[in-house]
């Protein structure tokens, strides 16, 4: 019996499923585009991006491998202090031991590959590009932590994101 194999596989993480620390956070709609908008203080946010895989397997070579995520997000008004983003994966503990999360090794797009580039005021397309793409067991939760230091002036929007995966059946 043969497989499906495709590598070219997507799923869109909306604003709705992400959880936004620290900072007033308000959901907008403009020209139809939804995004989550920080009033501008100078503060430190973090954004967590969960990644959902459509099938995560105990089988190796099986299920989803995560590739890439790609993050839409501006910085306006004024330049933040500071734009980083990482991946993680978290294992669930077995019975009486703490859950832990790990970094998985990722690289920038070469638009972003500087901080200096990651913080500018612009519209912003990141893609964090996974440097060993791995099975997703189904023990694992996976997500990104998207840290934005923003000056006092600095407005920030983070729209949907988006994973993208080999699915393996």
């Amino acid at each position: 019996m043969g497989y499906v194999h495709d590598t070219e596989c997507a799923v869109v993480i909306p604003i709705g499923a992400m959880e936004f620390v620290t900072g007033t956070w308000t959901k907008t709609v403009a020209s139809n585009v939804w995004t989550n908008n920080k009033t501008a203080t100078d503060e430190a946010s973090t954004i967590r991006i969960p990644i959902n895989a459509p099938l995560q397997n105990a089988n190796g070579y099986k299920g989803c491998r995560i590739k890439s995520v790609t993050i839409y997000y501006v910085i306006g008004t004024a330049a933040a202090d500071a734009v980083s983003a990482a991946l993680y994966k978290a294992s669930m503990p077995v019975n009486g031991t703490a859950m832990s999360a790990a970094a998985v090794t990722t690289t920038y797009d070469t638009g972003h590959d500087t901080a200096a580039e990651r913080y500018a005021a612009d519209e912003h397309t990141m893609v964090l590009t996974v440097s060993t793409p791995e099975w997703m067991d189904d023990d694992a939760m996976y997500f990104v932590e998207l840290s934005v230091d923003a000056a006092a002036t600095t407005v920030v929007k983070v729209g949907d994101a988006i994973a993208k995966f080999d699915v393996r059946l």
